[in-house]
């Protein structure tokens, strides 16, 4: 009787599977034909479009190859369409997770000391309230992750806030509930989901490469209010569709009854491994964050002087994303993991940071492929750990190395500062070692230990012991699943695919812009006549936190200034954007650039813009034993066939005396071996007539542009070999925490004895109509404008007339 029950049982287990299949080609068949009749959803309810078919004819009427076909084509488009809204999406969480530092940094950059508001950052530590068994059980359903990501759109819409600590506040939810989606995809307990949400994380930082080279350097989900609406209701829309589709496939796919000895099982990993995993998988977030958030970084990592400046970021950051998408086509061999492949992305580390120029670039391109071809590797080990205390401690490594970026930059405004000071080549060291020992640890379990989890519990589950003679294995992580027998069947078929066009559209959107790209052509009355400004941008950002990309380039428009000098901007790190405002500038300008000081040499830049070709260039870091390094740059510009010198410099603080001696002996003897007429735009950080002022005028064989001008402390205009023509000063207007200042000079023709202008008048009717500067920012103003548009103020403008002839009209 026994022997009769067991062989009836084992007859039910074989004919199980082969009605459930039969059962399964009958609902396609009945599926493509209602395709045929006019069904828009294959997912609807097909009864309202089934077709009778008559008893016994099933096979004759859709054939079995027919409905596989529609089976083929109908999981394609479907996987096609979720992955698409995951890349949407996974573009939403980048954003979300680069821009939150930069909203932080705005406090102190402000009152230039820690303000409080860095405690916001803690809200990416949101996952360890995984440890609660329920929240994490909530974040892998289908509506606990919905609803975390529509939470998430707080950040997005963030933007639109009304003040700047309602964005902070708005954009740290955002960031915190984004991290605790990032939970519920990766440690969702349905592996295609697993793999469709990491995939479109994947991709959606493609995508933000792919906008951003389309923005130029800008993050259009924080470039203007128009995108970010656009952005948040594209996110909407993704987020519901998901929801739709992940429900539909849920109730329409049969689900296996019980699991096979053979079918993949989730792996987790037991012991100590976690905690390296958790520095390696935080350490990996900082470098694709810090190196790779934009793909003009590794240019500007590998900038020089002119001629021979290096690699362009444009065409040059094309290469970049090439090579980060070859390493996402590598990510499926094991070797990815192993040393000899680490050794060589340490290696493309070490020749970013040293090398020079195109060897700093071929190193960064080497780390691109490294760092993307260990994502799934990485995730894979992730997943494999206890989710709270590994992601919340990834986290925080996350944190410090962000913090450490800062503190190799800002080591004289912060605590400890003298230890971090200029130690970017140890951060970057510290982050590989991070990742090097966190790729050997284990992704799977150990085959005998899973061996004996699993047959305990199907013996547990079946009341006597399992009937398998022999247990086989496959294991299922994040990154791939195995379907129609191969393991990398979606990569290949769905990813790859995506990864491709998205590249091949970042390449084409680059080309563009490198043949589009026109310097403006100078037609002038006088041609020997040129302007030249000075002004602290601000990294960009203007007294509430917002990007001014687009004001400062109607600002500089409207000045009609030939050279203008940038301070303070240097945007390449993480905490300011990952910006490349040379680079955004020169396109948006048509003006030459030369960028300055190399991100890796920890100042805060110095950026030269002119219309006319910049022939020769040098950076110069000025001695700086006590305060911040000091960046310099002196170039040669073309100035319709005359060579005039340009020196622009940020000097240190005004509380470092030993430094702003010795850089201004530096400078005034740069000043002084120049050959040509030469402009001096400084930021001095003294008053007139102090010692460093001095010595620029004196040993630098310079004039200042209005002697008489004794309101300054900060920015100031020297020249020498040119005759000056006007002085003006712009108001800030909100736009930065410093005014603009601008001089006119003429080139003296050769052999014309040099004589200056010496009467100084503030009537623009005084003077030629070409001499004057532009009505667009009023009339003459005395004092201080404090209303928030650009005005004239300080009593400026001022014109300078030769001394034989007070008025030249």
């Amino acid at each position: 009787m026994a022997d009769k029950e067991a062989s009836s049982k084992a007859t039910s287990a074989k004919l199980g599977p082969q009605r459930s299949l039969r059962k399964r080609r009958k609902e396609l068949r009945h599926r493509a034909q209602s395709l045929v009749e006019g069904a828009t959803d294959p997912w609807e309810d097909v009864e309202e479009y089934e077709t009778d078919i008559p008893e016994g004819e099933e096979d004759e009427f859709i054939d079995e190859e027919t409905a596989e076909c529609a089976e083929e084509v109908i999981e394609f488009t479907y996987t096609i369409r979720e992955l698409g809204a995951e890349m949407i999406l996974g573009y939403v969480w980048w954003s979300l997770i680069h821009g939150i530092a930069p909203m932080i940094w705005f406090y102190p950059l402000n009152e230039l000391e820690i303000s409080g508001y860095e405690a916001f950052v803690v809200t990416i530590l949101s996952p360890i309230f995984t440890g609660i068994s329920a929240m994490l059980h909530f974040s892998g359903t289908i509506h606990g992750l919905a609803f975390w990501r529509v939470l998430s759109l707080v950040g997005v819409a963030s933007f639109q806030a009304p003040s700047t600590l309602v964005r902070l506040i708005m954009l740290a939810v955002g960031c915190g509930t984004g991290m605790l989606w990032f939970c519920g995809m990766i440690w969702s307990k349905d592996p295609k989901e697993r793999v469709l949400s990491f995939w479109g994380l994947i991709l959606g930082f493609f995508l933000l490469l792919l906008l951003r080279i389309a923005y130029i350097t800008v993050n259009p989900i924080w470039s203007d209010v128009t995108s970010n609406r656009v952005i948040l209701l594209v996110a909407v829309i993704s987020i519901l569709d998901r929801v739709y589709t992940s429900y539909m496939m849920s109730v329409t796919q049969p689900r296996a009854q019980s699991k096979s000895s053979i079918e993949p099982q989730d792996a987790r990993v037991t012991g100590p491994g976690w905690f390296l995993v958790a520095l390696g998988f935080g350490a990996l977030m900082f470098l694709t964050h810090d190196v790779f958030g934009e793909v003009s970084l590794v240019c500007r990592w590998a900038v020089s002087g002119y001629p021979d400046t290096g690699p362009k970021p444009n065409p040059w950051g094309a290469a970049v994303i090439i090579a980060l998408g070859i390493g996402v086509i590598l990510s499926r061999y094991q070797w990815t993991s192993n040393v000899f492949w680490w050794l060589i992305g340490s290696t493309g580390a070490a020749l970013l940071y040293f090398a020079p120029r195109y060897w700093s670039m071929i190193g960064g391109l080497l780390l691109s492929i490294y760092t993307m071809s260990i994502w799934p590797a990485m995730t894979d080990r992730l997943f494999c750990r206890p989710v709270g205390r590994t992601l919340t401690l990834a986290n925080l490594v996350y944190i410090i190395l962000v913090l450490g970026s800062v503190w190799v930059v800002a080591y004289n405004f912060v605590p400890g500062g003298e230890y971090t000071r200029e130690k970017t080549h140890v951060l970057l060291g510290i982050t590989m070692v991070l990742i090097g020992f966190a790729l050997r640890t284990k992704s799977t379990p150990d085959v005998k230990e899973a061996y004996g989890k699993i047959k305990k519990e199907e013996n547990a589950k079946d009341g006597e012991k399992s009937s398998h003679g022999r247990l086989v294995m496959k294991f299922n992580n994040v990154a791939f699943l195995e379907e129609h027998g191969d393991r990398f069947w979606f990569f290949k078929t769905h990813v790859i695919p995506v990864l491709v066009g998205v590249i091949v559209l970042a390449v084409i959107l680059m080309a563009v812009r490198f043949h589009r790209l026109e310097y403006s052509q100078q037609h002038k009355e006088d041609s020997n006549v040129f302007s030249a400004m000075i002004w602290t941008v601000h990294f960009a950002y203007d007294n509430v936190g917002w990007p001014s990309f687009e004001r400062a380039a109607q600002m500089i428009n409207d000045t009609n200034a030939d050279v203008v000098g940038f301070l303070e901007s240097d945007c390449s790190k993480p905490y300011l954007g990952n910006h490349d405002l040379a680079m955004w500038f020169e396109e948006r300008l048509g003006m030459y650039s030369d960028f300055g000081a190399s991100t890796r040499d920890h100042t805060w830049g110095a950026t030269l813009l002119s219309k006319y070709p910049i022939v020769k260039s040098l950076h110069h870091l000025l001695p700086s034993p006590e305060g911040e390094l000091a960046p310099a740059l002196s170039a040669t510009i073309n100035v319709t066939g005359n060579l005039v010198d340009f020196v622009l410099v940020h000097m240190g603080n005004d509380r470092d005396n030993l430094d702003r001696k010795l850089q201004a002996q530096e400078l005034a003897r740069i000043l002084d071996e120049s050959v040509n007429p030469v402009v001096f735009l400084g930021y001095v950080t003294s008053s007139p007539r102090s010692r460093d002022y001095r010595v620029l005028t004196e040993k630098g064989r310079t004039k200042d542009i209005d002697a008489t001008d004794s309101h300054r402390w900060c920015e100031y205009i020297m020249y020498r070999g040119l005759v000056r023509l006007g002085y003006a000063r712009i108001s800030h207007g909100g736009l930065s925490d410093t005014e603009v200042q601008m001089a006119k000079f003429r080139i003296l023709p050769p052999g014309t004895t040099y004589q200056d202008n010496e009467i100084l008048t503030t009537s623009p009717k005084d003077v030629p109509e070409n001499i004057r500067f532009p009505n667009r920012f009023g009339a003459f103003y005395e004092g201080h404008y404090s209303a928030w548009r650009h005005h004239y103020h300080m009593s400026t403008p001022k014109y300078f007339l030769p001394a034989k002839k007070e008025n030249t009209s």
